[in-house]
């Protein structure tokens, strides 16, 4: 069975739960704020669908295969930190021996004022395979689903398209102020909140 390698970058413009909202609560110091829920990111896990693939392997005189499935894959954020979580069947032959355990892994959370966009990345989910042999339980073998589970998401960020704003003023005349934006990046219960704070500066 070939690997099956995922690779997906998810760009979203607009068909994402996101919301434009005052959340000072959670960035005090943002003027605009955006929300990604982490329902949006495992949705869109869910539709990828089961990862699964056979691979061989030898250890101590003893040569075989293995079969490893993914499932229930989600993205969790809570305060400060994400992570990823799935359910893994790991079956063993021979022996048809069946072990299920869930993966833990490491997601990555930026924002690239340059580009104004957020990406959510899964950077490491070991799963460590082991087979009793001899009365001993070895390890036969190890995996990065962040290999096999390659998947990159994309969002637009809370940056405004204007970088200068001409304003009209009474005697006819135009002033033009720049926007400075700063900007501030939470991981909080359930969601990512990328706000910006903006300062508005004359131009000579």
């Amino acid at each position: 069975m070939k690997e099956r390698t995922i690779y997906m970058i998810l760009f979203v413009t607009i068909i994402f739960s996101f919301s434009i909202l005052d959340l000072s609560a959670i960035n005090p110091e943002a003027d605009a704020s955006i929300q990604i829920r982490q329902e949006t990111v495992t949705k869109f896990l869910t539709a990828v669908g089961d990862l699964s693939n056979t691979e061989k392997f030898s250890v101590v005189g003893l040569s075989g295969s293995y079969r490893w499935l993914v499932q229930n894959p989600n993205i969790i954020f809570s305060p400060g930190k994400a992570l990823f979580t799935a359910d893994v069947t790991i079956t063993i032959n021979p022996g048809n021996i069946t072990t299920k355990s869930q993966a833990n892994g490491e997601v990555s959370v930026r924002y690239d004022n340059e580009t104004n966009k957020i990406s959510i990345r899964v950077t490491k989910a070991i799963v460590e395979i082991k087979a009793k042999i001899l009365g001993n339980m070895i390890k036969i073998a190890e995996i990065d689903l962040a290999k096999y589970y390659t998947i990159a998401f994309d969002f637009p960020g809370p940056k405004p398209f204007e970088s200068v704003v001409d304003v009209k003023m009474p005697d006819g005349k135009i002033k033009k102020l720049s926007i400075v934006t700063n900007p501030v990046l939470s991981i909080a219960e359930g969601a990512i909140v990328v706000g910006t704070s903006m300062q508005y500066k004359p131009i000579p």
